[in-house]
């Protein structure tokens, strides 16, 4: 793509723009496995996570990619509201399945998500890294 008479600046690192396949359908899994440098399965389908990651890795496995060539993420809106033990321990879990990176959301009213943004800052990002 060239824009003519359009900067950007700063250039972007990375020479390829990573494409992230979003979604929780077969035809998303199968568009991820096949073309997607990440995948980011819909946050409503939480409970189905573990199901919809078995069916990339399967795709994955017989279309010849490794596992390390994709990275998932999904999202996590109850993180930044949750104390911080049960935070933590979703984050375990989430790694646990695979994921790579975690989407938190920002929720609630001003004040009280300054103070959540805080909180997790210092009591979750740093147990978690």
């Amino acid at each position: 793509m060239n824009f003519d008479s359009v900067n950007c600046n700063p250039k972007p690192i990375c020479k390829k723009l990573p494409i992230i396949i979003g979604g929780h359908s077969a035809r998303a899994v199968k568009r991820a496995a096949e073309f997607g440098d990440g995948f980011f399965p819909a946050t409503g389908m939480q409970n189905d996570l573990e199901f919809i990651l078995g069916l990339l890795w399967k795709k994955m496995d017989e279309i010849g990619r490794e596992l390390e060539e994709i990275e998932i993420m999904t999202g996590c809106p109850e993180l930044l509201t949750s104390p911080s033990e049960e935070a933590l321990k979703e984050i375990k879990n989430k790694q646990e399945q695979g994921i790579h990176r975690l989407v938190v959301p920002l929720d609630g009213l001003l004040p009280e998500m300054e103070t959540n943004i805080l909180r997790f800052g210092k009591e979750i990002i740093k147990e978690a890294q």
